[in-house]
């Protein structure tokens, strides 16, 4: 077979050499172009879908054809100096009896065209090694006795590399690791790429990737829709996938009393909320009297005045609840129990006032020398004396004082 091949191609290079002697002159205006070649530029050998070959397919146009003219289309092995091996998928394909088969050969033979045209060309080329192929398609016009013409010849040149092995291509934000089957690589620039051979793997991105103490990166879904930072994919070609990530920013809510709410991780545009109770006990002797810390305003990166805000996270941010404090009620009790003393400390001096007067008034006369004689005892006066106006007992007769009777 491999000598057929060359021998072919001797036979084309020849009637080429011979083109370019003794084309007829009449002819000089014929010409064709190629464009719009298309072809996979890597391919797995073991992968299914290019079992039949590789796709090429180019559009090929025409002009100054004479009745019964052909036109040779096809895919040249430049390394080989044969035609590569493959087949033709056009319908309008017949046999090329000069060049081989289109069955055998990547090759098409379009007979009885004339004047102007196009045609849309689809080759499939079959690869069976490793390596870099270097392909040319081609597009020639010749006569009815397959003597080709002056200036017709179209030839773009191609290369197609032949691997084992496919290409795993992940998209990732840059510094994110990806594990495959274990072997762990790192993005540098905004993707990796991996060597697989066909079938399942298992592929792996982190939850979380840390950029600095306060920024993170959240992984959220697969560009495919799924939801697991681990999965399986069965590759049989070339693939790629992309890992979505949000980007979070760290909020610290503090504060010198009572206890903060908010501090935490958020999705980047997300609106945060942090707040404190107020007021707060102090924990002094004021604070046993009532004192108290009362929540004055936020520092940093907010400045509201109540004690429950908001924060759009397009940035880290950092609040501080800010105290003022209130001695009110310490005043209050302090001036009562002033109060209380003072009136206390006076009612013990008025007390004290009038002790002594009331025992001068109640205290018994000195001895006298008749003190062993019994006092008469004094009766309380219920009449009086009709004669000196002595007070008089109510049952006495007569009068002690000028002893008249009563």
């Amino acid at each position: 077979m491999s000598s057929l091949r060359r021998g072919l191609a001797a036979c084309v290079l020849f009637a080429i050499l011979l083109l370019t002697i003794a084309a007829p002159e009449a002819h000089a205006s014929a010409s064709t172009s190629i464009r719009d070649l298309q072809y996979p530029r890597r391919v797995v050998l073991s992968a299914s879908a290019f079992a039949e070959g590789i796709p090429v397919t180019f559009t090929v146009s025409w002009a100054g054809a004479s009745a019964g003219n052909i036109l040779f289309l096809g895919i040249w092995d430049v390394g080989a100096v044969y035609y590569a091996y493959g087949r033709a998928d056009m319908s309008s394909c017949a046999a090329a009896s000069s060049f081989g088969t289109y069955s055998v050969n990547a090759i098409c033979a379009i007979k009885n065209i004339r004047g102007s045209g196009q045609e849309m060309a689809k080759f499939l080329v079959q690869l069976s090694l490793p390596g870099t192929y270097n392909l040319h398609a081609f597009a020639i016009l010749a006569d009815s006795y397959n003597n080709l013409r002056t200036e017709t010849e179209s030839i773009q040149e191609f290369s197609v590399e032949a691997t084992n092995t496919l290409q795993l291509t992940i998209s990732v934000p840059t510094g994110v690791t990806v594990t495959a089957d274990g072997t762990a690589e790192t993005s540098y620039a905004g993707s990796v790429s991996i060597s697989l051979l066909p079938g399942a793997h298992q592929i792996l991105v982190p939850d979380m990737v840390p950029i600095d103490d306060v920024t993170r990166l959240r992984f959220d879904h697969w560009a495919d829709g799924a939801t697991s930072a681990s999965r399986f994919a069965t590759l049989n070609d070339d693939a790629q996938f992309e890992v979505i990530y949000v980007k979070q920013f760290r909020l610290a809510a503090s504060s010198s009393y009572g206890n903060s709410t908010g501090s935490g991780w958020y999705d980047e545009g997300f609106t945060a909320t942090f707040s404190v109770v107020t007021p707060q006990p102090m924990s002094s002797l004021y604070g046993l009297l009532g004192g108290k810390y009362v929540f004055d305003h936020w520092s940093g990166d907010s400045a509201a005045t109540a004690p429950t805000a908001s924060l759009m996270m397009d940035k880290p941010g950092t609040v501080k609840a800010e105290w003022r404090t209130d001695y009110t009620m310490p005043y209050i009790v302090i001036g009562a129990i002033a109060a209380a003393v003072a009136i206390v400390v006076l009612l013990l001096a008025m007390r004290k006032r009038r002790r002594p007067e009331t025992a001068a008034a109640t205290a018994p006369a000195p001895p006298t020398p008749q003190a062993s004689i019994a006092a008469p005892p004094t009766v309380t006066a219920d009449k009086f004396c009709m004669n000196c106006g002595a007070s008089l007992p109510a049952h006495a007769t007569f009068c002690n004082k000028c002893g008249s009777k009563q």
